[in-house]
């Protein structure tokens, strides 16, 4: 029964990281594509 009740609070918290992991990744993409396009831009000038 704990197992089960710990196994079950472990699948919890994975799905709950889940979404805050997406965010992040998403987050750090989206400041280096405009990072490189700044970098970019101004190597055009």
């Amino acid at each position: 029964m704990l197992v089960a009740v710990a196994f079950g609070l472990q699948a919890l918290h994975e799905l709950a990281v889940l979404p805050v992991v997406a965010v992040l990744v998403a987050g750090y993409v989206l400041t280096e594509r405009v990072r490189n396009r700044r970098a970019r831009a101004s190597l055009g000038r």
